[in-house]
């Protein structure tokens, strides 16, 4: 767990999450996402199930990654990297001798593909998280521990590679000079839903409604409705036809 300290200073930089969703390789969140966090406008987030699986399995994947590699520095006090010049901050989950370690686990219905234990056959968001660690600690190799679903504990490791590495530097001082520090949002990007639930209101501030934005957002609202029911009656007729046990035998498959 990191303090509250740190949280703060997290706020002045670029972490190795907020990278893979700069670069669009997060599942969960987009470049809009992190210029509305980094710019301040988000209230206090909510732990997930995500998070709270994360945070429940990260100390019984750091005891697997002691066994695989030997003893690993945890003290969070011990685990903050930064380059200011690059906007970039690292805080790895533990460090083996010097080299980070992310620890990683994935639920029953992620679509993300892991390959070979002992490859860099991760998924790309990983590539780009360990690639931050790497950056900012100087090393050549991160470690990755992970619980996967019917693999049980695999490690992972990624090195370091210069494009890769180049390529984030980049896109870090490109975001924080042009979307940072101009408070200007990035474009041809929208803010996922669950994100944009969490945008502080500021009272007394009266918005003119968009009436294309409007139109649009009941126009999907009636396509929505239109499938929903379109998938309604497919299900009765088959319903009909096989029974409801037989449907319930195919929807396990």
């Amino acid at each position: 767990m990191i303090s509250e300290k740190q949280r703060r200073e997290r706020a002045k930089y670029l972490g190795s999450s907020d990278m893979a969703a700069i670069v669009g390789f997060d599942p969960f969140r987009n470049a809009y996402d992190v210029w509305l966090e980094k710019t301040d406008k988000l209230e206090a987030d909510k732990e997930n199930v995500v998070m709270k699986r994360g945070r429940h399995m990260e100390l019984a994947i750091l005891n697997y990654a002691e066994e695989k590699l030997g003893p690993l520095e945890k003290d969070p006090a011990k685990l903050e990297f930064i380059k200011p010049i690059y906007h970039l901050l690292s805080h790895p989950d533990a460090l083996f001798v010097k080299e980070p370690v992310e620890g990683k686990s994935q639920g029953n219905f992620s679509k993300e593909v892991w390959g070979e234990e002992g490859t860099d056959q991760v998924p790309d968001r990983v590539i780009i998280q360990c690639h931050v660690h790497l950056i900012c600690t100087d090393t050549r190799t991160c470690y990755v521990p992970a619980y996967l679903p019917y693999r049980e504990f695999q490690m992972f490791v990624v090195n370091f590679d210069y494009v890769i590495a180049q390529s984030i530097i980049e896109a870090a001082q490109h975001f924080w000079v042009e979307h940072v520090s101009k408070d200007t949002p990035p474009e041809d990007v929208v803010p996922t839903l669950a994100v944009v639930k969490r945008v502080r209101q500021l009272p007394n501030i009266h918005t003119e409604l968009p009436k294309d934005l409007w139109e649009a957002f009941q126009a999907a609202k009636q396509d929505a409705k239109a499938a929903k029911d379109k998938q309604d009656k497919a299900q009765a007729k088959l319903l009909a036809v096989i029974g409801i046990e037989k449907f319930k035998q195919l929807r396990k498959r």
